[in-house]
């Protein structure tokens, strides 16, 4: 368990507006289940910020498959597209197949800014497992 002091001061915030303990916290990572579906981790980033981190899924296909080549590129170019829109963006973790959306967040993020900023993340993590799912 780790106290809430270890924690950015905007996940303090976050945590004391929607009733979570501090106890949540491990190492200074909040992981969120959101809508019964989607685990959403806010962890310590570099220089003081906050990252945002999710599983979108596990490709299809073996590890250098071509299904699964295929999937990465055509995520890779929609991704591309978003990046325009959107702050957050997808990444590859070649252990396990897995793609995963990650958003980096300002060292002087406020709680408030940083709700908003988990909701556009999570309407952005549901477009991505919709769209997973539909290859």
């Amino acid at each position: 368990m780790n106290s809430p002091i270890t924690a950015h001061p905007a996940l303090r915030d976050f945590m004391a507006r929607r009733g979570i303990a501090a106890d949540a916290l491990r190492n200074g990572r909040l992981t969120l289940t959101i809508d019964g579906k989607y685990r959403v981790h806010l962890l310590p980033a570099p220089d003081g910020r906050l990252a945002l981190q999710a599983k979108v899924m596990t490709l299809p296909g073996e590890e250098g498959s071509h299904v699964a080549g295929q999937a990465i590129e055509r995520l890779l170019n929609l991704g591309a597209g978003m990046l325009r829109e959107h702050a957050s963006t997808l990444c590859f973790e070649t252990k396990g197949q897995v793609l995963q959306l990650q958003q980096s967040l300002a060292s002087d993020i406020s709680g408030e800014l940083l709700d908003a900023e988990v909701a556009e993340f999570t309407n952005a993590l549901d477009f991505w497992a919709r769209t997973g799912k539909s290859l």
